[in-house]
């Protein structure tokens, strides 16, 4: 009898063509063909659960209108709503005060207040508040789950899985709202929002904590079962999600047959929620070199992706400036095995001095040496910022949300190391190279994954890189207008494997592409993926 042998990750060991695989990093089955890995479902298509669309609603008049159904009439019974939501503004029809995300009647609905920290549930007689304190819940993926449990007589709200607010409401109290519509996107005929709503469902059961957490995923949407209701936004085989696409329907996935629709003036667009699907692989000795050279600005920021197990020298990230004499240059990003951890050193663009060094995640940082490369490179993705503002240098790790040791803690949008001087970062240096640094201070990159590159001609806020790290599950970089940005192969329909890649899209529109003329210096290749949500 044939088997599935079990993997952790299809980069490592060797592969039978042929033979099937179950990858437990991605909880995917997978057959190897000989060059390349290929990923099945049921039918042998593509990958068992994908979310790759995404509905975006513009702020002034875009709604969705799911018709009233029997389905939903909850009466004096368990319900939970579930939603996935990235917003930019309240909308402007809202006079900066509220935006509708769900709404059916007056004790169904739930709406974002003005202080962008504070969602609403109306309840017949009051509203329940779940209130984030500590950031702005704009542009960035959440999910919150609206609960009635019936076991406690109360409404649950959970965002993003977390610690759940709760309010008593009357074990009488009727949630039936009988021929009423549900609407995604505003209240009634105002408080439209701005922004992306994904994979809403209805339960008409309270789901506990487990299964919201399930949903959840880390950040990272799960499949719904067991729903009444289930609206993908484009990734039920019967939408016909086109990028920027207007929206007459949705598909209720769930099978019921509720679908959802909205009026030709009202209809929100489809959004492309990018998904990575190749990364490019350094063995020390590939580099590339883009056309961009960074302008003379007193504000900058680079962000990538990396994944490493270790590294054997001192190894160059990025570098902007000469790359072939001993003088610093403009920028050096480098990993330091002498630290076990990175360096950052940025130059004053007259390629003679240091204007400032910034010792992060080393020895220097409350990390030792011992501790460090179990974190820093334990083969998982991680994402690395770097950003300059005229007066401080500032570094992040993961969004800054990271516990290494005891004596070292930060919350997300928190950078992790800062140096605070007047930095004179001078563009017209040199351009920007990727895996290749400082000849004295760093060679090349080797042992290590990178995948999306950006650089932007300002600095990042806090609240942007956390975006942009998303919990794990990187942010669209396009949505901050980046001077170039570097997918590692999604612009350019590489397989799992190629080389000879003489050149990486600049996904910016902006020309600034990445080249690699000399077939001994191109990296390779990987389906070792990043993925968006």
């Amino acid at each position: 009898m044939a088997t599935i042998d079990t993997i952790a990750d299809r980069s490592t060991g060797s592969a039978i063509a042929g033979k099937a695989y179950f990858e437990t990093s991605t909880n995917k089955f997978i057959v190897y063909n000989g060059t390349a890995w290929i990923e099945l479902d049921s039918d042998g298509t593509g990958a068992v659960y994908e979310n790759r669309w995404g509905a975006s609603f513009d702020g002034v008049n875009d709604y969705l209108n799911i018709p009233a159904s029997t389905d939903f009439d909850f009466g004096t019974g368990a319900f939970t709503y579930s939603l996935w939501f990235n917003l930019s503004d309240y909308g402007l029809n809202s006079g900066g005060k509220y935006g509708g995300l769900i709404y059916r009647a007056l004790n169904h609905r739930v709406k974002f207040q003005n202080d962008n920290k504070i969602i609403n549930f109306s309840i017949p007689g009051g509203e329940l508040q779940i209130v984030n304190a500590a950031s702005s819940l704009l542009d960035a993926w959440h999910h919150i789950a609206i609960v009635r449990d019936t076991s406690d007589n109360t409404i649950k709200c959970y965002l993003d899985a977390g610690t759940p607010t709760s309010s008593s409401v009357s074990a009488s109290v009727d949630f039936s709202s009988a021929g009423n519509d549900i609407l995604l996107g505003r209240q009634a005929t105002h408080w439209p929002l701005e922004g992306l709503m994904d994979e809403f469902a209805i339960f008409n059961t309270a789901l506990d904590q487990t299964a919201i957490t399930a949903l959840y995923g880390g950040g990272t949407p799960s499949e719904v079962t067991g729903s009444v209701g289930y609206w993908r936004m484009g990734d039920d085989s019967n939408d016909t999600a086109v990028d920027a696409g207007l929206i007459s329907g949705i598909t209720d996935s769930s099978g019921n047959g509720n679908d959802a629709t909205t009026v030709a003036t009202s209809q929100p667009t489809f959004k492309a929620l990018a998904q990575s699907t190749t990364s490019l692989s350094f063995d020390g000795s590939d580099h590339l070199t883009t056309n961009y050279t960074p302008a003379s600005s007193t504000g900058a920021t680079m962000s990538i992706w990396y994944k490493s197990t270790s590294f054997t020298k001192t190894s160059g990230l990025i570098t902007s400036g000469t790359t072939t004499s001993a003088a610093l240059g403009n920028f050096n990003l480098m990993l330091n095995t002498s630290t076990n951890g990175f360096y950052v050193q940025v130059g004053d663009g007259t390629n003679s001095s240091l204007h400032n060094a910034l010792h992060g995640f080393g020895s220097h940082n409350d990390i030792t040496s011992a501790s460090a490369p179990g974190y820093l490179f334990d083969g998982l993705w991680h994402h690395l910022v770097v950003t300059i503002d005229g007066t401080a240098l500032k570094m992040y790790l993961d969004g800054g949300d990271k516990t290494v040791n005891a004596s070292r803690s930060n919350t997300q949008g928190t950078p992790y190391q800062t140096a605070t001087s007047s930095i004179a970062y001078t563009g017209n240096v040199g351009n920007i190279h990727i895996g290749k640094g400082h000849p004295t201070f760093s060679p090349n990159m080797e042992e290590a994954y990178v995948d999306d590159f950006a650089y932007f001609e300002y600095a990042l806020t806090a609240s942007q890189v956390s975006a942009l790290y998303n919990s794990g599950v990187p942010g669209n970089s396009g949505s901050y207008t980046p001077s170039i940005w570097l997918r590692m192969g999604e612009d350019d329909s590489l397989t799992d494997g190629q080389t000879g890649i003489a050149q990486i899209t600049d996904a910016s529109g902006n020309g600034n592409h990445a080249t690699q003329a000399t077939a001994s210096n191109q990296p390779t290749a990987s389906i070792d993926p990043v993925i968006y949500v």
